[in-house]
C-alpha cells in the first residue's frame, strides 16, 4: 500500500515598495508582514518534523535585505518620532493609516484598539486632517503602540516576554513602551534570512523563487499570449520583450543564491503563470520544476473533470526544452486561503487532514504514487485566522508527522528518484485564477499601465544606447547590480526600476476585480518606477506620467440585467426569483492588507421594468451590529443611503433615502441646477427590513430609452461619507426600451 506523497508549497511576496530615486519606502507591509507571517511561518516548521516549500519572491528579499541593513519605511519613521512632538501632518497620517489591520482578528479582540477603531469608525473616517485635535497624545501613541502589536505574530508573543507583558497592560503606553515594539519588529527582520536558512540546511526546507519582480511572464514574452485563453477580450498595443522575462528569472536566480548560498531547483511562477515559451527560459536558467493550477492542466487535457490526474508531476515540453510540473490541488489550496477562516483553527486543520487521509485511501492502489500539491499565499490568510494560524498550522503539521499514509516530500528530492513518467507538450496558457490573465490585462486600466510601460520601455532603449555597456547581471550580483559601480549606477538603477514597473501587482489592483483603500498610493508607485526610468538616464520624464492611471470607470458586476422585474418593494426578499433578471454586484471587501473601513453592504441588485429602475441593497449583517448604549448619536452606522448618479456625461443626480428600517422611507431628488430638494415619494419608492428595496421611475429623472445611466451607492451619517459602492468607478445600463425582453430572449 502507497503512502500518498503532499507537497505543501508557501508563497511569500510583496512588491518593490521602494522608490531609490527618494530614497522613500512608502508602504509598511515587508516589515510588517516579517514581524507576524514569515516569522511565524518558519517558527511553526521548526515544531514539527514536516517537509515544507516556502516560495520567496526576489522583490521581497531585497526589501528584507535592506531593512535589516538599517532602512526605513514611513510608517516607522513616524511612529518612531516623540508622541508629543508629532506635526499635524504626522497625526494626521497616523489616523488615516494606522487601523489597516483586519477588523475581525487584529482589532476588535483587543479592548483599547477597538475603541480607539469605534471612535474613528463613528466620525464617519473622515481624512484625519479633519479631527488630529480630537485624539490626545495618549490615544495617539496607543494607537501607534496597538497598530504595530497587531501585527507582530503569535511566535514574536513567545520569543520576545515584553511584547506580552506590554500588550497585558493594553494602554496608557509610553515611549519607551512604543520603543520596544518598534525594535523588537526590527530585530525580528534582522533574524529572518538566517533562520530560513538554516530551515534550509537542515532538509526541512526547500526554498523557491519567483521572477525576479513578479512578473506575468507568458505576458512579459508577448501580451498577445492573452488572446489563447481570452479570446474576444481588448488588449492593449503588443508588448513583446522575452529578453525582459529572461533577465527577471536569471535575476531571481543570482538573487536567491546570494541570499541563501546555493541556486534554487524550483520555481512558482508569479501567480502560477504559464505558456509554453516559459519553458526554455527556465531551463536555461537551470530550474528543474514549477507549480501551478490545476486548471492549467484541465484545459491543457480539454476535459471536463481531471479525477485525480493532477496527482502526479509531468514532464512539460516546448521546442526541445523541458521542465517537470507539479499541479496544485485548487479545492484544497482555496480552503486554507479563503475558507478555513471561517472555522476554530483546530477544526479547519482535523478537516484538512481527513481530506488527505481520503485521498491516500482513494489512491493506495496506484502503481505510480499520487502527490498532491497543495500551493497558496503564506502571509495574507492568517490575517483572518482568530489565532493567526498557530492552532491550524500546529494541527496540520503534527498530524502529517504522525499519519501513516501521508508523507510531506521536497520537490527537488522527489524527482530525483521518481521522474515524471507522463508528458505534455501543449501547456496551456494561463494563471492560478480563472485559468487566464484577466486579473492583470483587458481592462481599460490595465490595458492604460500596459501602454505607458511600452512606451517606458521602448524609450529606455533609445536612451540606453548612449551609456557604455552594462555589467552582466550573472556576474554582478545582488549588491553588484543594484548598487552598481559609480560608472553604471544610472543605468542599472534605471534597468531595476523598469523591472519593478513590470512586476505583477501594480496591474492587480488596476480593473475591477480588485480594490484597497491604497489604490492610488500602488497608482502612484507604478508610475513613479517608470519615471524613474527616466530619471536615472538624465531624461525629463513624459508629462504622462503624472497623471494617475486610475479613472472612474465602470466596474464590472456578478451578472447583467437579461430581463424586466417585477419586485415587492417591502424591504424583504417576498419571492425567491423576484430579483433573478436582474443585474447583481458582489461589494468586494478591501483587499490584501488594508482594512481601513467597514464594509456595510455585500450585494447590490439592480434592474427594470419598462418604466421603472429598481434596487436592493443587501447589508452585511455583523457590520451593522450597534454595541449595547451605541444608539443614536453614538451609533457608528450609516444614517443616510445616496443613490449618486450621471445620465449620459453631464446631467448628475443624487437621491438620498434614510438607513433606518420602515416600510416607507422618504425619497429625495436633489439636483445641481436647483436649490433644495424634491420629495419625489410616492412617486418612488423605498423600504427597509431585512434589505433595502427601491423603485425609481425613470420619468422621475427625465431618463429615456437608450440614455445611459450611471450610479454608485455612497453610505453617509451627519453627512459624512462611510464608505461607496463600488468603491471606485461605478454601475451602469441602459434605460431598456418596450422591446428590451424579446431582444434577450432572442439572443
Amino acid at each position: 500500500m502507497s503512502k500518498l506523497r503532499l507537497v505543501l508549497l508557501w508563497h511569500m511576496h510583496q512588491p518593490f515598495y521602494t522608490d531609490p530615486w527618494s530614497g522613500v519606502i512608502s508602504m509598511p507591509w515587508v516589515r510588517l508582514h516579517a514581524s507576524k507571517s514569515y516569522n511565524d511561518m518558519a517558527v511553526a516548521i521548526e515544531r514539527r518534523p514536516v517537509k515544507v516549500v516556502v516560495n520567496f519572491s526576489p522583490s521581497l528579499l531585497l526589501q528584507l535585505h535592506r531593512l535589516a541593513g538599517g532602512a526605513t519605511d514611513i510608517f516607522f519613521d513616524i511612529a518612531a518620532k516623540p508622541t508629543d512632538a508629532l506635526s499635524e501632518q504626522d497625526r494626521a497620517f497616523i489616523l488615516d493609516n494606522f487601523f489597516a489591520a483586519n477588523s475581525e482578528t487584529m482589532i476588535k479582540p483587543h479592548a483599547r484598539y477597538l475603541a480607539l477603531w469605534e471612535k474613528r469608525r463613528s466620525e464617519g473616517w473622515h481624512p484625519g486632517v479633519e479631527c488630529h485635535d480630537d485624539y490626545t497624545t495618549n490615544e495617539l501613541r496607543d494607537l501607534i503602540v496597538w497598530f504595530h502589536l497587531a501585527w507582530t505574530g503569535w511566535a514574536a508573543r513567545e520569543e520576545y516576554k515584553e511584547i506580552e507583558e506590554i500588550e497585558k497592560r493594553g494602554w496608557d503606553f509610553s515611549e519607551a513602551d512604543k520603543e520596544t515594539v518598534l525594535n523588537v519588529g526590527l530585530d525580528i527582520v534582522q533574524n529572518l534570512f538566517g533562520r530560513w536558512k538554516a530551515l534550509s540546511q537542515s532538509g526541512k526546507v526547500e526554498l523557491t523563487t519567483t521572477p525576479f519582480a513578479h512578473p506575468i511572464l507568458p505576458l512579459l514574452i508577448d501580451t498577445e499570449t492573452a488572446r489563447r485563453c481570452m479570446p474576444g477580450t481588448k488588449l492593449p498595443e503588443p508588448f513583446r520583450f522575452p529578453e525582459d522575462a529572461r533577465e527577471h528569472v536569471l535575476l531571481a536566480r543570482e538573487v536567491y543564491r546570494e541570499v541563501f548560498g546555493i541556486y534554487p531547483n524550483g520555481m512558482w511562477p508569479s501567480e502560477g503563470s504559464v505558456s509554453p515559451e516559459i519553458i526554455p527560459i527556465l531551463k536555461e536558467a537551470g530550474f528543474q520544476w514549477l507549480a501551478t493550477d490545476e486548471g492549467i492542466l484541465q484545459r491543457t487535457f480539454g476535459i471536463e473533470h481531471l479525477n485525480r490526474r493532477h496527482f502526479h508531476p509531468y514532464l512539460a515540453t516546448y521546442r526541445g526544452a523541458e521542465v517537470s510540473v507539479f499541479f496544485r490541488d485548487r479545492n484544497l489550496s482555496d480552503l486554507v486561503g479563503f475558507d478555513y477562516s471561517k472555522l476554530p483553527e483546530k477544526d479547519a486543520a482535523t478537516d484538512m487532514l481527513n481530506r488527505l487521509h481520503n485521498s491516500a485511501s482513494a489512491t493506495a492502489a496506484w502503481e505510480d504514487p499520487a502527490v498532491v500539491t497543495i500551493a497558496l499565499d503564506g502571509e495574507n490568510p492568517w490575517e483572518h485566522y482568530k489565532q493567526g494560524g498557530e492552532e491550524f498550522l500546529d494541527t496540520l503539521y503534527s498530524g502529517l508527522a504522525e499519519a501513516a499514509d501521508i508523507e510531506t516530500v521536497l520537490p527537488a528530492e522527489w524527482l530525483r528518484d521518481h521522474p515524471p513518467r507522463n508528458t505534455i507538450d501543449n501547456l496551456y496558457s494561463g494563471s492560478w485564477i480563472r485559468s487566464d490573465y484577466s486579473i492583470w490585462i483587458g481592462n481599460q486600466e490595465e490595458n492604460d499601465a500596459w501602454n505607458a510601460l511600452l512606451a517606458t520601455r521602448r524609450d529606455y532603449e533609445d536612451m540606453i544606447d548612449t551609456f557604455p555597456d552594462m555589467p552582466d547581471i550573472e556576474n554582478t550580483g545582488l549588491l553588484g547590480f543594484f548598487a552598481g559601480l559609480p560608472a553604471y549606477i544610472g543605468p542599472s538603477m534605471a534597468r531595476s526600476e523598469l523591472f519593478a514597473a513590470e512586476g505583477s501587482d501594480w496591474f492587480w489592483w488596476f480593473g475591477d476585480d480588485f480594490t484597497s483603500d491604497n489604490d492610488e498610493e500602488f497608482d502612484r508607485v507604478f508610475r513613479s518606477h517608470l519615471t524613474n526610468v527616466y530619471r536615472f538616464l538624465g531624461h525629463a520624464p513624459p508629462e504622462k506620467l503624472a497623471e494617475p492611471i486610475l479613472q472612474p470607470h465602470p466596474v464590472r458586476p456578478d451578472y447583467e440585467p437579461v430581463g424586466f422585474l417585477h419586485p415587492t418593494i417591502d424591504g424583504k426578499v417576498t419571492e425567491y426569483y423576484e430579483w433573478n433578471d436582474g443585474g447583481m454586484y458582489t461589494v468586494r471587501a478591501v483587499g490584501g492588507t488594508m482594512y481601513t473601513r467597514e464594509i456595510y453592504l455585500e450585494r447590490i441588485y439592480y434592474g427594470f421594468d419598462a418604466h421603472r429602475w429598481f434596487l436592493r441593497l443587501d447589508r452585511r449583517e455583523k457590520a451593522w451590529k450597534v454595541e449595547e448604549g451605541a444608539a443614536g448619536d453614538d451609533s457608528p452606522l450609516p444614517d443616510c443611503v445616496i443613490i449618486e448618479g450621471l445620465v449620459g456625461e453631464e446631467k448628475s443626480f443624487r437621491i438620498e433615502v434614510p438607513a433606518h428600517p420602515a416600510p416607507v422611507l422618504p425619497c429625495r431628488l436633489y439636483l445641481p441646477d436647483r436649490e433644495h430638494p424634491e420629495l419625489i415619494s410616492p412617486l418612488a419608492k423605498a423600504a427597509a427590513y431585512s434589505c433595502m428595496e427601491m423603485l425609481i421611475p425613470f420619468r422621475v429623472l427625465d431618463l429615456e430609452p437608450g440614455m445611459e445611466l450611471k450610479f454608485a451607492i455612497l453610505l453617509e451619517r451627519f453627512g459624512r461619507e462611510l464608505d461607496r459602492y463600488p468603491s471606485a468607478g461605478f454601475l451602469r445600463f441602459e434605460v431598456p426600451d418596450a422591446d428590451f425582453e424579446r431582444r434577450m430572449w432572442s439572443a
